[in-house]
């Protein structure tokens, strides 16, 4: 009889180890194309998120100071009547740092702090230490009739030489000769980690109900600071960047004019999915900045122009 014809125990070993050898290196490949692809997908997420926060603070920094046809003076209760009062507001440090102008001093409509152990503003206890915290006020267009004016906002009914601020709530609306109404508003921008450990960009913003209201803006914005770019000579263009710090009580009270301000993000992947074991340093204006999660992280930054940068202190007792 003639023996079968077919394979070898050891040719079929032989055949499993290839087998074996072949697919590690399929599993190789696939795993390797799919840890590219989450990591591509994370940095995009990254710059996503790094494009609406800076959209969002250069737009409101661009527009610090705009009070409609009273642009270029400071709020101040000679030319503004205040017809409002603002519960749970967020008050900075000043003579006249509230929501709403006050009699002494320089309205400040745009001021920052770095945020330590004990915060500068009660409406900024939960912000993360080392981040900044950005205060900004201004007028919002475009005009509004009286009709059309909600009863949850504020608003600076302004013509050339005089204003008021009140609430959207307020009957009679007042009037004024040639008078129009913008939206007025108060946003503090600070960093805050989530009961989730997830780091958020958030602001309080001013409302009739609830005064300064806390509201979610982006995730993954781990860190935010500022410089800010000082014109001391007067003649238009930045001399120096400073930080915050470094503003004395007087500079903030209209003695020097700021024409820039730039931004520093660090934005991270708010999933937590470590990428790599390697220590990851950024250099802030604050100084550098050390990881050592394996969190994909980025740091982004602008500059912004301050279209409406006189700091005049015209009025003030």
């Amino acid at each position: 009889m003639k023996r079968g014809v077919g394979a070898t125990l050891v040719e079929l070993l032989i055949a499993m180890i290839l087998g074996l050898f072949l697919l590690g290196s399929v599993l190789g490949v696939f795993v390797a194309s799919s840890s590219s692809v989450s990591r591509t997908g994370q940095y995009n997420q990254l710059q996503e998120s790094a494009r609406l926060a800076l959209s969002l603070l250069g737009e409101e920094l661009a527009q610090a100071g705009f009070w409609a046809d009273l642009t270029g003076d400071s709020l101040n209760l000679d030319s503004v009547q205040v017809l409002a009062s603002v519960a749970n507001d967020c008050v900075g440090e000043g003579d006249n740092n509230a929501s709403m102008p006050a009699l002494r001093g320089h309205f400040r409509y745009l001021w920052a702090y770095r945020q330590d152990t004990t915060p500068n503003m009660s409406c900024s206890q939960g912000a993360v230490e080392g981040s900044h915290v950005v205060q900004i006020k201004r007028a919002s267009g475009p005009p509004r009739e009286a009709a059309e004016l909600e009863s949850n906002r504020y608003y600076l009914l302004a013509n050339a030489s005089r204003g008021i601020l009140f609430a959207g709530d307020r009957a009679p609306v007042p009037t004024l000769t040639q008078g129009r109404y913008w939206e007025f508003q108060h946003r503090v921008f600070y960093v805050e980690r989530r009961e989730d450990g997830v780091p958020v960009l958030k602001w309080r913003q001013l409302y009739v109900n609830g005064g300064m209201v806390e509201e979610e803006l982006v995730e993954g914005v781990e860190t935010l600071q500022i410089r800010l770019g000082v014109d001391s000579d007067g003649d238009g263009s930045v001399d120096s960047y400073l930080p915050p710090s470094a503003l004395s009580p007087e500079q903030w009270e209209g003695e020097v004019t700021l024409v820039s301000v730039s931004l520093f993000l660090v934005v991270r992947a708010p999933v937590a999915e470590p990428l790599s074991q390697d220590t990851l340093a950024l250099t802030l204006p604050d100084g550098v900045l050390g990881y050592s999660d394996g969190l994909p992280r980025r740091l982004f930054s602008t500059t912004v122009m301050l279209r409406n940068p006189v700091l005049i202190l015209r009025g003030a007792l």
